[in-house]
């Protein structure tokens, strides 16, 4: 009986909780990609994978039509990209409650997800989209990583100030300039390194790209040069130059 009914339990989450279905469109923001490279978004939980278009960045709003389902996670294909509303907002601050702020943790550090239509770089803050006022898209791409202050929330959006954490600030001098070129398979540029990825490769950033570094180990803020040899969206991957 026991058997039975956990069966029988896991049927019933099964169809009431993935409600994800074959056929149909949902729409979502990219949250990352998988093992073979598929960006994806969240519907209810469930991972749906986006399996023609490997160069969406994260944090795009996307629209996908479900043409594949299994128990863990679905396969779409894209329809189109979408300018959200979220993004139009980016500068209307009349929509801002100044007396409902939000208390955040000392050293909560957050990453820019996307650049909203008004230049604003955008974060996500307990699950909902805050655009920093005080900066930039130049000098806060895709990527940078940011403390918080002063949030306040509005009715669809939050706004709030950006603090740039950059390790070195030369870096954020030259963030205009490398803004604006487009990188290219070939290109060797120098970048600090501000972190490793979960499979413990450093990475760093180069203006709006995120550069992954095939070999090596090195330090945090160590600054290396590397050749790119494979560009995905704004991701690039690089391998270290010899002296």
């Amino acid at each position: 009986m026991k058997r039975i009914f956990a069966l029988a339990m896991v049927l019933f989450f099964s169809l009431f909780v993935f409600s994800v279905e074959t056929g149909k469109v949902y729409t979502g923001l990219v949250e990352g990609k998988g093992k073979y490279g598929d960006p994806y978004i969240k519907v209810e939980g469930k991972k749906i994978y986006i399996t023609n278009a490997k160069d969406l960045s994260k944090g795009t709003k996307v629209k996908v039509e479900v043409y594949r389902v299994s128990d863990y996670a679905a396969q779409a294909k894209l329809l189109k990209k979408i300018k959200t509303d979220a993004i139009k907002l980016s500068s209307d601050t009349s929509m801002v409650d100044k007396k409902k702020t939000i208390k955040l943790k000392n050293g909560d550090t957050y990453e820019v997800l996307f650049i909203g239509k008004r230049g604003n770089p955008a974060v996500k803050i307990n699950g909902k989209i805050t655009f920093l006022t005080n900066l930039s898209g130049e000098n806060a791409p895709v990527g940078t990583k940011v403390k918080i202050k002063n949030v306040h929330q509005g009715k669809k959006v939050n706004f709030a100030e950006g603090i740039i954490l950059s390790p070195d600030k030369e870096k954020t001098k030259s963030s205009t300039v490398e803004n604006e070129k487009e990188l290219k398979v070939g290109d060797v540029i120098e970048i600090s390194i501000s972190e490793h990825s979960k499979t413990e490769k450093p990475l760093g950033f180069y203006g709006k790209y995120m550069i992954f570094v095939e070999d090596g180990k090195f330090e945090k803020g160590k600054k290396i040069k590397v050749k790119i040899y494979k560009i995905e969206g704004t991701i690039g991957y690089g391998r270290i130059v010899q002296k």
